[in-house]
């Protein structure tokens, strides 16, 4: 587990709590990639590369909404909060919804 990560989804749930968001849920996904090319039997190049990705449910009584994004800055985790709690109360209601 990444402590960076802990952090973010942390602060997401802040952001959530601040915005009286009945329930919600967080997740974070990070991959690490490597690749190698060869030629004629002689590597020819040789990169990597990392992903980052955070997703977020939220529920405002029986609305439900999901967002995901791959902006971990402070700015980019409140727009995300910000837009998801925007649809969640703009989405019709789900009688079976739960987290």
């Amino acid at each position: 587990m990444n402590d960076q990560d802990v952090g973010i989804r942390a602060r997401v749930l802040e952001l959530a709590r601040a915005r009286s968001i009945t329930a919600c849920d967080v997740l974070t996904a990070r991959a690490r990639g490597i690749h190698v090319s060869t030629r004629m039997g002689e590597i020819e190049d040789v990169g990597g590369s990392e992903t980052f990705g955070i997703g977020l449910r939220v529920f405002e009584g029986q609305r439900v909404a999901y967002g995901s994004s791959a902006d971990p800055s402070p700015e980019g985790l409140t727009a995300l909060v910000d837009q998801v709690a925007a649809m969640a109360h703009v989405v019709p209601e789900d009688p079976f919804a739960r987290l």
